[in-house]
């Protein structure tokens, strides 16, 4: 083996700075993880807590919310540069083909997804009592919804 193969073998194992793209999806990947499993409220309650119905938002904590929905959207972003980098790769790798216009259009559809879920995730502590003493908006505006989206029962004389 001489000096010009070695030379090339081992630039062809370190990723070009064309193929950096794909750490996008790997960010997004982990950012999702965090977003999701790790900030997930409900995974540190009890059995007994999780049974109390709408009580067992006085449990959790408003800060698990936030980081979700922070981590949530710096998911969206990782998404969209992976995006980005899947439609120049697959140009520049051929003639681009539907099915590689589909993935990009996919990648991005998915990620408006993504804004809406994280973006009900961020807003929910507001709308609820959770885990603070703070009244939420919604029972502020007065309305007659309760935070299961649910209309209260009210007795057959309508008091």
């Amino acid at each position: 083996m001489d000096m010009t193969e070695e030379h090339s073998l081992t630039q062809a194992s370190r990723p070009t700075q064309a193929n950096r793209w794909a750490f996008w999806g790997i960010g997004a990947g982990v950012l999702g993880i965090v977003a999701n499993l790790v900030t997930d409220p409900i995974v540190s309650l009890t059995d007994a807590q999780k049974r109390q119905g709408s009580a067992v938002l006085g449990h959790v904590h408003r800060a698990n919310f936030h980081i979700g929905a922070v981590a949530g959207f710096l998911a969206v972003a990782c998404v969209l540069a992976f995006a980005a980098g899947w439609r120049q790769w697959s140009e520049r790798h051929g003639a681009p083909t539907s099915a590689a216009r589909f993935v990009a259009l996919a990648l991005v559809a998915s990620a408006g997804a993504m804004i809406i879920g994280y973006g009900s995730r961020g807003h929910w502590p507001y709308i609820c009592p959770v885990g603070s003493t703070r009244t939420p908006i919604r029972a502020r505006a007065s309305t007659h919804f309760s935070c299961s989206m649910t209309r209260p029962r009210t007795s057959p004389g309508g008091a």
